[in-house]
């Protein structure tokens, strides 16, 4: 029985939200919601770099992790960039 509460729980949240846009576009939220994603990732980047150069493996400046390098926000990446080299 859990296995069908779990289906049903997959199959409408989906649907859930693909009709919630509908409703959005009648009013000004979707213009407001998409103002505010847009300032939250633009601070959120801009905390990130500042992080990054200044909190020395730390997760907004509170967390220890075990990185020192590479940490932005509240992501920590440790993995180095991989550069093509074919020439």
């Amino acid at each position: 029985m859990e296995t069908w509460t779990e289906l049903l729980k997959w199959t409408t949240k989906p649907g859930s939200v693909l009709s919630s846009p509908s409703s959005l576009l009648r009013t000004r939220a979707p213009r407001a919601l998409l103002r505010l994603v847009l300032y939250f990732g633009a601070a959120l980047s801009v905390v990130a770099i500042v992080q990054m150069y200044s909190a020395e493996g730390r997760v907004f400046w509170l967390f220890p992790t075990e990185y020192k390098s590479f940490v932005l926000g509240p992501f920590v990446y440790h993995k180095p960039v991989r550069r093509n080299s074919s020439s």
